[in-house]
C-alpha cells in the first residue's frame, strides 16, 4: 500500500486549491531557496480539475496493494532514490521496497522532498548515470 493523507483525498475530492498547497507544502523541502520548480507545479496541477486528476491519483495510491512476493521475484537491477523530506513516501517505506528486491540499490538524498528530481535534479543524475552504465 502507498497510503495517502485523507486530507488531501478529501481536499481534492472536492476541488479545493488547498489541496494542491498542501501537496507542494509536503511535497518539496524547503531548503531549496528558488521557487521556481515549486510554482511550475503548483500552476500545471491547480490548472486542472482536481477532482479528475489529484483525486484519482491519490486514491490509486491510497487502494494499491503491492504483493511482497510478486516484488521479491523481480529479478533485474532497481535503482531506489529517496529522500530524507519526503512527507508523502517516507525514505523507510523504500527502504522496505529495497529490501524485498534482491539487486536493488538504494540512496537517499539529503535534504529534498518527494519531488526530489525537480529539487535535486544533478544530484538525482548523478545517482542514474553510473547506474545506468553498470548495468
Amino acid at each position: 500500500k502507498i497510503p495517502v493523507h485523507s486530507d488531501l483525498i478529501e481536499l481534492a475530492e472536492k476541488n479545493d486549491s488547498k489541496a494542491v498547497d498542501l501537496m507542494i507544502r509536503w511535497a518539496y523541502s524547503g531548503h531549496n531557496k528558488s521557487l521556481t520548480t515549486e510554482l511550475v507545479a503548483k500552476k500545471v496541477i491547480s490548472s486542472r480539475e482536481l477532482s479528475k486528476t489529484l483525486a484519482v491519483d491519490f486514491s490509486s495510491c491510497n487502494n494499491c496493494r503491492i504483493n511482497n512476493d510478486d516484488i521479491k521475484k523481480l529479478n533485474l537491477p532497481v535503482l531506489i532514490i529517496t529522500s530524507d523530506n519526503d512527507k508523502m513516501i517516507p525514505s523507510t517505506s523504500s527502504a522496505k521496497l529495497h529490501e524485498l528486491i534482491a539487486q536493488s540499490s538504494f540512496e537517499i538524498i539529503k535534504d529534498a522532498g518527494h519531488m526530489l528530481i525537480l529539487e535535486e535534479f544533478s544530484r538525482v543524475g548523478n545517482l542514474i548515470k553510473p547506474f545506468l552504465t553498470k548495468n
